[in-house]
């Protein structure tokens, strides 16, 4: 089966940013000092991958019960992780630049769709020399429903204007990957912190270990592979 892709839309945290590393050492350090233990923090992190705000709260009042306080815990997280931010921690994933310069130079639009709010995620792709390399871009305020609803995905190919099945998505995350595929899209799943299950990989394309082999699978010249990409005018 050969599939033409002709707009890729990218998820930020845990594929662009190595911050879901990052928060998770910060939630990690906030925990003791308020009541709860280490390692319930990081599984109520992971759980907390590609869910909304509010979903990640209720992970954690319903895991650490009566008395904690989940505000206090968000404050100093969060503190956390502008002081790690501010001293160079966040950094991008291998292959994010390299891949985003790719698909420009080969005429393939691009989207940045993440569910940060608009002016952090901004900054940070703008910071790291990003923020021009999308033709257009997404966040969560801008639509109803967070994934796994497919709306982000959908207003991203809307403002592409590409079909959305010619529209490859690139996630880490499992509501991620279920966007895409209630959204019509192909996808392709870049683990992080989460490793594919069977759902997971029944409902991607593919499943890689970087974007750097991203890149590779994508604009092979190999005529056997399972997926290529077909430009389009600008």
């Amino acid at each position: 089966m050969t599939v033409h892709i002709r707009a890729v839309i990218f998820d930020m945290d845990g594929l662009l940013l190595d911050s879901e590393r990052l928060w998770l050492d910060c939630w990690k350090e906030a925990a003791p000092g308020l009541g709860l233990p280490m390692d319930i923090a990081e599984d109520c992190a992971v759980r907390s991958i590609g869910t909304t705000k509010e979903m990640t709260r209720q992970i954690f009042e319903e895991v650490a019960g009566e008395g904690f306080s989940y505000d206090r815990f968000e404050e100093k997280a969060l503190g956390l992780f502008y002081k790690a931010e501010a001293e160079g921690r966040l950094l991008l994933k291998p292959g994010a630049e390299r891949i985003l310069r790719s698909l420009r130079e080969a005429a393939i639009r691009t989207a940045l769709a993440t569910s940060t709010a608009e002016e952090i995620a901004t900054r940070q792709m703008r910071e790291r020399g990003l923020l021009d390399l999308f033709d257009v871009r997404v966040f969560g305020s801008q639509v109803a429903r967070s994934k796994p609803a497919p709306d982000i995905f959908l207003r991203a190919a809307e403002l592409l204007d590409t079909p959305p099945a010619d529209c490859l998505v690139l996630e880490d995350s499992y509501n991620g990957i279920r966007a895409a595929h209630n959204a019509g899209m192909h996808s392709i799943m870049v683990p992080d912190l989460l490793q594919p299950d069977s759902e997971i990989r029944g409902l991607a394309d593919a499943v890689l270990p970087d974007l750097d082999t991203v890149t590779s699978y994508l604009l092979s010249s190999d005529t056997d592979q399972n997926s290529c990409i077909k430009g389009q005018e600008r």
